[in-house]
């Protein structure tokens, strides 16, 4: 059994493919964030972690266990999101 984490970016409105990109950054930390818009704690089970789109996917090798993850959006205007940045680090890092 393979455990997904998704993350939508949706505007509301209708717009055209090409205003319709959001740029995402994921980082990896050896400690937490002190603040961010959003946090989960995801378990890892295979070491590899697979993130993308329809269109192609990247992986990042992780060790197993339980992370946290914190999710950062840019300033949410009437466009809605144009940046997601994802900072992973262990759940009970120091």
């Amino acid at each position: 059994m393979e455990d997904q984490i998704t993350i939508q970016v949706v505007n509301s409105r209708l717009v055209e493919q090409e205003d319709a990109d959001v740029e995402l950054n994921v980082y990896v930390h050896a400690a937490a964030l002190p603040s961010s818009d959003h946090a989960s704690v995801i378990v890892l089970g295979s070491g590899t972690l697979s993130i993308g789109d329809a269109d192609r996917f990247d992986e990042v090798a992780l060790r197993p266990g339980r992370w946290l993850m914190q999710v950062d959006l840019d300033s949410r205007g009437p466009d809605g999101a144009r940046w997601v940045n994802i900072h992973l680090s262990p759940e009970n890092a120091p």
